[in-house]
């Protein structure tokens, strides 16, 4: 074989050689970055499910203490114990009574979670001699 053309085909073959590398390094940035987009929105919907869980919590909370309200019940807030893992990573429920009216009113349950907030508003009706939960409205 001529020297020359061997030194051509090495040469060819150092080329591909790089470009193939540089693809690799390519789909290696883009995997991972993949990987850490998949983490990441699989770590915000474990938050998220648990925010809308503890929401729950709050409503079930209010409808409890509904029960033994009178017509004219006044403004109050409560906050509602959580279960210790929850309540130990410094998450919080609460529930605030506005706007009390004589058939209407207004409740709000904020629940905390790490560095987010869920909030719904809950509207309760006054049907007989009960307070029953009629309406509720997420992030108002």
């Amino acid at each position: 074989m001529n020297p020359v053309r061997n030194s051509r085909i090495r040469g060819m073959a150092m080329v591909v050689a790089i470009i193939m590398l540089a693809l690799l390094g390519i789909a290696l940035a883009a995997m991972s970055r993949s990987f850490a987009h998949h983490a990441k929105r699989t770590r915000d919907g474990s938050r998220d499910a648990q925010l809308r869980q503890m929401l729950l919590a709050g409503a079930d909370s209010l409808a409890e203490k509904s029960r033994d309200w009178p017509a004219d019940v006044a403004e109050q807030n409560w906050s509602v114990q959580l279960p210790k893992p929850l309540a130990n990573s410094g998450a919080s429920l609460s529930v605030t009574l506005k706007q009390p009216a004589q058939s209407a009113i207004a409740a709000t349950v904020i629940a905390r979670l790490d560095d987010s907030t869920a909030r719904q508003t809950l509207t309760l009706r006054r049907t007989g001699s009960k307070w029953r939960i009629a309406d509720a409205r997420l992030g108002e």
